[in-house]
């Protein structure tokens, strides 16, 4: 299972912006309010109840009320897709599978939110990748001209 985390680096929110960040994503300053737009996946359909912030704090306190511990989610949930038109399911029609957004290859996810962009830092904000029954977290990826480096 694959879940996104991110939001504004605390450091940098801090020391340049004069930010508080918390840990707790409905009062933090660095997480972004999200409303997801998928909602036909029946697995992912209960992380998603709740999720109301893109942020680096795992589930929040609303997300999931119906989880079992070891059902928790590791952050906000990610729809898997491919680019196989002669897959059986459609992200359209049933929240994962095939869409003509995936332009990359067979196991892509895609993560599909209404997003407050006037929490981020002109437009930008950071999100890692975190597989629950695999390798965990993504290795950290740098990009050239970002406003902040973490």
């Amino acid at each position: 299972d694959m879940f996104i985390r991110g939001g504004i680096d605390h450091e940098y929110a801090q020391s340049e912006l004069g930010l508080f960040c918390n840990g707790v994503a409905s009062s933090s300053q660095c997480a972004i309010p999200i409303k997801h737009r998928l909602l036909q996946n029946s697995y992912t359909r209960e992380w998603k109840q709740g999720d109301k912030y893109l942020d680096w704090y795992g589930p929040e306190v609303s997300q999931c009320s119906g989880c079992s511990v070891s059902d928790l989610p590791f952050g906000s949930p990610m729809e898997w897709t491919t680019n196989d038109r002669n897959y059986p399911q459609t992200v359209e029609a049933d929240g994962f599978g095939y869409t003509p957004l995936n332009v990359y290859g067979p196991n892509m996810w895609l993560f599909d939110v209404d997003m407050d962009c006037s929490k981020t830092v002109d437009g930008w904000f950071e999100v890692k990748s975190f597989i629950s029954n695999g390798p965990g977290w993504e290795s950290d990826v740098s990009q050239f001209g970002t406003p902040f480096q973490s």
